[in-house]
């Protein structure tokens, strides 16, 4: 019974500790937010272009590299083995506080079964809403240097920074044929919702596949090409693309996401895509956005720091 007890108590003693460390690593913006969406860092109307989606994204997509290469304000609303309601969820979140121009939805959410969601996801997407600091573990720097959290900068805007490299293979996943995906009913409607969100802010929905040697195949491919066309929405998948990824030094996870080496290439391709469709305006010279300067200064870190 004693170790019972001593049990609860150090559960109880361990609560509180994270509890008072919460005050101190969350910045002031939407303090214990229930959501934990992390675009809630981002000053109101001043991020153009949202990439929708799962680790694809946050894995392949780095909005620092397309602010210094474009001067566009992105972020990534993306969670690990998201499914398309939560996506519909972030979405709504991030236009009340946003006007995005352009919504950027990785495909790979269509063919995810809600019902299947794992819980190892689902218990981790629950302690990051209950403990606040597993998102915001870093900010101890700035509390040290600046006493407060009231001028944090998120720096990386939702991209996951790695640079460690597992090697895929060399193979042909996106092998051609006419094979399509199941893509589960119940997320037709899910994607009918996010279409009506974008149409009811006037914001150009598009459709992309993030390179992904588990996660694609031409099936999917095939199955994505045909809902783009149903819903008139273009489609960009990257898996078939000449963009140059290397899957022996650009995939941090034997080819299953992307690490920074191969971001880069996804991120470049993306600016350049929303720069030739005349899609959002280069903000780097307007004294408004300074602080994103100042956010890629403390990204380049990162090869000093990883």
């Amino acid at each position: 019974m004693r170790n019972v007890l001593k049990s609860i108590l150090f559960i109880l003693i361990l609560f509180i500790l994270i509890d008072i460390l919460n005050w101190f690593f969350i910045p002031s913006f939407n303090p214990f937010s229930k959501n934990n969406f992390e675009i809630s860092s981002e000053k109101e109307n001043t991020v153009d272009v949202l990439f929708l989606g799962d680790s694809l994204v946050y894995s392949s997509i780095s909005p620092m590299e397309i602010w210094n290469n474009y001067g566009y304000t992105s972020f990534d609303c993306a969670g690990a083995a998201m499914i398309l309601s939560d996506a519909y969820d972030y979405l709504e979140y991030a236009v009340k506080k946003q006007h995005p121009k352009v919504v950027m939805m990785e495909a790979n959410m269509l063919f995810r079964d809600p019902k299947k969601r794992t819980l190892s996801v689902s218990l981790a997407n629950k302690a990051k809403e209950l403990m606040p600091i597993v998102t915001y573990h870093n900010n101890w720097k700035n509390y040290l240097t600046k006493g407060s959290m009231d001028n944090w900068i998120n720096v990386d805007k939702g991209y996951k920074y790695i640079t460690k490299v597992k090697s895929g293979k060399a193979d042909d996943y996106m092998a051609y044929n006419k094979d399509k995906e199941l893509i589960p009913k119940v997320n037709y409607e899910y994607l009918k919702n996010i279409i009506n969100l974008c149409n009811e802010n006037n914001i150009e929905l598009v459709l992309i596949g993030c390179p992904s040697q588990l996660s694609w195949r031409y099936a999917k491919h095939n199955a994505s090409s045909n809902i783009a066309k149903k819903y008139n929405l273009d489609f960009i998948n990257l898996n078939i693309e000449n963009i140059g990824i290397n899957w022996i030094k650009d995939t941090k996870d034997k080819g299953a996401h992307l690490n920074n080496s191969g971001s880069k290439k996804v991120s470049l391709f993306l600016g350049n895509y929303l720069k030739e469709h005349n899609l959002v305006t280069d903000h780097r010279n307007d004294k408004k956005y300074d602080e994103w300067n100042t956010a890629y200064t403390l990204y380049e870190q990162h090869s000093v720091d990883d």
